[in-house]
Order: C-alpha cells, then structure tokens, then sequence
C-alpha cells in the first residue's frame, strides 16, 4: 500500500528549504521583476478603429475601401504642423518646401500638400489668376493676394492654414489609407516624418510638431484626446463637404 505524503509536512520542509535559500529566492525575485519592468516598457497595445468594421462579413466594407481610395482618408494624413508668428517669411516658406519635398520621395505617402505646392483659382483685379499660389517669383502684392485667399478659401482654411494664419499643416497622405493601414505601417509613416524634420532645424521662431491621427495610434506618448477631437473635426469637415461636391478635403489645423 503506497503511503501518502501529508500536507502539512510537505509544506514545512518547503518553508525550510525557502530559509535555507533565501538570499538566492530573493535574487530570483529581483531579476523577475526587473525583467517584467523592462517588457512592460515595449508593450503597445494594437487597438485601432479598423477592428469594429474591417471583418469579411461586413457587406459595407467593399464601398467604404472604394470611398477611402479615391477620395481619400481625411483624418488619415500624417500631419507636420509648423507655427510661427509670420509664416510667410521666406525662410519659413522655404522650410516648409523643403519638408514637402522630402516627404513626397517617400514612398509610403500617395501625397503631400502644403500652402506652398497648394493650387487654386482666385480673382487679381480684373483677372482669374489659377495654378500653383505660392511662386518663388512672387511680388509682394501678388503675396498678399494670395494671404488673402487662403485665408477665406473653404479648401484652405483650417486644412493647411489656420485662423489666426500662424500655424499650417504639411499633409502627407498615406498610400494605403490609415483607415486600414497596420500599427506597423502607420508607425512606419510617422517615423518617415520624423525623420524628414529631423535633416533640417526649423527657422528661428518656427515651432515643428508631428500630429495626426496615426501618430494616436502608434505614439504611446501622444496626446490622445486632442488628437481624437482633431481627427473627428477633419471627418465631419471633410464629409459634409463632399456632399456638397468637393472631391478631396484635408485635415484641420488650427
């Protein structure tokens, strides 16, 4: 007849043998919870929208992915925002071309719109003037004509340039809409502006900030609610102008 260990006897020579090994219990203990610390650091939770509609039975879904394609994700643009109390100073204007530049040869962006590669059609005087508004040969009047353009356009305003006309927008547009991008491919965005910005040092009195709905998505140190509330204000902007006929609305600034 096979005997049976009592319990309690078990559990005391265990509690011994703690005792007895206590510094090397302790040790293991500590290493533990170093390692657990060092883990928790890299941990990134992968919650994005796309899970609440992004799913094979979801018979919308074929014409939303049409609908994102081609007109675009409005709240999806990776957004370099850049204020200044005189934004058009040329060398504001020049950092600003040189941003969009960079980021337009990078080949996770579809697109980049900024004030100084934006288009429009607007009346000087007696005439319709149309095509690129900012020109590198531009006199100060046709300068000021354009501020004032920009400043009333629906297209413009609040999209690349804000109220008060001291911050604007670089929106560089994902090639595969943030709506159903991956974590790693909108990281990979963000980190392609970081590093845009990070060749040239920003004019004297203009401040650089990255923003936009996928850094909320990949930044844990990002400021969730203003971002949020921003991304929301570009969706609502944005679709209630193409109901009205526009083909393509950008996110707000300012």
């Amino acid at each position: 007849m096979q005997r049976v260990a009592n319990p309690k006897t078990v559990l005391t020579a265990y509690l011994r043998w703690l005792l007895r090994h206590r510094a090397m219990m302790a040790g293991i203990l500590c290493l533990s919870i170093g390692l657990s610390l060092a883990s928790a650091r890299r941990i990134r939770f992968q919650f994005q929208f796309r899970d609440f509609f992004d799913y094979p039975a979801n018979v919308d879904l074929p014409l939303f992915r049409q609908d994102n394609e081609e007109f675009g994700d409005p709240a999806g643009n990776v957004v370099v925002l850049i204020e200044a109390n005189d934004l058009w100073r040329p060398a504001v204007l020049d950092y600003v071309t040189d941003i969009t530049r960079t980021l337009a040869t990078d080949a996770i962006f579809s697109r980049v719109q900024s004030i100084t590669t934006a288009s429009g059609i607007y009346a000087d005087g007696d005439e319709v003037v149309t095509g690129q508004l900012l020109r590198a040969d531009a006199d100060p009047g046709r300068l000021e004509r354009v501020k004032a353009y920009l400043a009333q356009s629906p297209l413009f305003l609040r999209r690349l340039l804000s109220r008060d006309g001291k911050a604007t927008g670089i929106l560089a547009e994902m090639r595969t809409p943030a709506t159903f991008a991956s974590v790693d491919e909108q990281a990979q965005a963000v980190a392609a502006a970081r590093r845009a910005i990070a060749k040239r040092s920003p004019p004297p009195g203009a401040r650089v900030t990255i923003t936009g709905a996928p850094l909320v998505e990949t930044d844990p140190e990002a400021e969730p609610a203003r971002e949020i509330i921003a991304a929301a204000e570009a969706i609502a902007g944005a679709k209630r102008e193409q109901g009205v006929g526009i083909v393509k609305s950008l996110p707000v600034v300012g």
